[in-house]
């Protein structure tokens, strides 16, 4: 067992050595702290511009019964797009306030999880707007 004038007394070298660290230490979580304000206020101002876009969708099986719910975008006057997966779980229905819109599945790629529906009805609705420019040939974002 060993005793307290055993140990070995950390050097003046040492300890500065240590007292960088946390400095340093400091320094990364002060940092990341003011990237995850920047992206808090990113992803509010995203929702504010966007929010009227989207649209949600509620599944139902054969009785009519709904057993799930997704999410979808207006991309154009009368067409949503959501992930494929959700059209899977039943007969998709847009719900707008209290009115719900049966929906039809237009095209469907699992390999992107993507599905294009449209509504056969007037709605008002802002389109997401997409990226000027593709981040890569096959990328696009909102």
């Amino acid at each position: 067992m060993a005793c307290a004038k055993d140990r070995a007394v950390p050097t003046k070298g040492f300890a500065r050595f240590l007292r960088a660290i946390a400095v340093l230490a400091i320094a990364l979580l002060s940092l990341t702290y003011g990237i995850c304000a920047q992206e808090s206020t990113l992803g509010r101002s995203i929702y504010e511009r966007n929010s009227d876009s989207v649209v949600l969708l509620l599944a139902r099986d054969s009785s009519g019964v709904d057993v799930a719910l997704g999410s979808a975008f207006w991309a154009a006057p009368k067409v949503l797009v959501t992930n494929a997966h959700v059209v899977e779980a039943g007969k998709i229905f847009a719900k707008l306030g209290p009115v719900r819109l049966p929906c039809t599945v237009v095209a469907v790629d699992h390999h992107n999880d993507l599905a294009t529906l449209t509504v056969d009805a007037e709605v008002v609705a802002i389109p997401v707007k997409l990226s000027a420019t593709p981040l890569n040939p096959e990328m696009w974002c909102l």
